[in-house]
């Protein structure tokens, strides 16, 4: 039974990407680097011709008539992959924090199993619980259900569950940075990123500010669930140093 929300994991996962990303630009923008990776295309490009056999090719023309133009590519291709990682990490970001809110939500369940009370009866099926071999996993199965149901709402509508279930809407500026519910522009540029064929503009300052965001509301949220509602959470030895409330603020 899952009775903690793992903060370690999932803010340890944005912040791991948010490094390699640092490390990689750093990487890229290296002279050295970057000059092998231009040897090494180079390479390639006169073996590729080389292994053409009815093609003479001399070493030294190859080399000097293609360097130019392969070297302008080759650093035009490192920093595309540039801009193309940056995008790539906040899909990958995005999917995180969504399974972040799966996992709050879990958590939550079980804790509070009380929060099925106000499941909407068309998720559950009567012949399905009917089939259950054993009457005891009926719960389960309510809890289960109602795990599918929450992960496949779109975030506006996991925001408004855990507003309406779990009272974050009472502290709503977990959702705010400098009074801006970024929430709503990073979904819309994770929506162009992922049905685009184009390169969407991501600029370093957003792409910045919207990791960050995601980082602050998994630490908030969690905090907020460990004062206001005794819930645990997972992070070094951080959870008992921590204050709850004597009572907690959820009510059915």
């Amino acid at each position: 039974m899952i009775n903690a929300i793992n903060l370690e994991k999932y803010f340890f996962q944005i912040n791991t990407l948010s490094k390699f990303y640092s490390y990689y630009k750093i990487m890229y923008k290296n002279e050295h680097i970057r000059n092998e990776i231009k040897e090494q295309e180079l390479k390639n490009m006169y073996n590729t011709a080389k292994s053409i056999k009815s093609l003479k090719i001399d070493s030294q023309d190859f080399v000097r008539n293609f360097r130019n133009n392969i070297e302008l590519k080759a650093d035009k291709d490192i920093n595309k992959s540039i801009d193309f990682l940056r995008q790539q990490i906040l899909v990958s970001t995005f999917s995180i924090f969504e399974n972040f809110l799966v996992h709050v939500v879990k958590v939550y369940l079980n804790i509070f199993p009380k929060m099925l009370k106000k499941t909407e009866n068309d998720r559950i099926k009567a012949r399905d619980i009917a089939e259950l071999e054993d009457i005891n996993l009926i719960s389960q199965y309510i809890l289960e259900k109602e795990i599918i149901y929450f992960d496949r709402l779109s975030l506006k509508d996991k925001k408004r569950y855990l507003g309406k279930k779990v009272k974050f809407t009472e502290y709503d500026d977990l959702w705010k940075l400098n009074d801006k519910e970024l929430w709503i522009e990073i979904n819309d540029k994770r929506n162009l990123i992922v049905h685009s064929d184009e390169t969407i503009e991501l600029s370093e300052e957003q792409f910045a500010s919207y990791l960050f965001y995601f980082e602050r509301i998994i630490f908030g949220i969690t905090l907020y669930a460990k004062y206001y509602q005794s819930v645990d959470f997972i992070f070094a030895k951080y959870n008992k140093q921590i204050p709850s409330k004597e009572r907690s603020t959820l009510k059915w």
